[in-house]
């Protein structure tokens, strides 16, 4: 996911579902790179936590998140 992060900046659309490999800092650098980023869904991505959801959250507000209710 970092490397889609880094070389994919275009990326409006993504969806990491069951992904368990899935960390914090995965989504800290899409947040930094993906700027057309738009629609994420992350159901079962039990390694994130509230501080990589609240990065994404920060770095871009009009995305919306499907699958990080308990963070939210």
């Amino acid at each position: 996911i970092v490397i889609i992060g880094e070389f994919c900046s275009s990326i409006n659309n993504l969806k990491l579902n069951q992904c368990s490999e899935i960390t914090d800092f995965a989504l800290i650098t899409l947040g930094a790179n993906c700027v057309n980023l738009q629609y994420l869904e992350v159901r079962g991505c039990f390694r994130l936590q509230e501080q990589g959801i609240s990065s994404l959250i920060q770095a871009l507000p009009n995305l919306t998140i499907h699958g990080a209710n308990q963070f939210i």
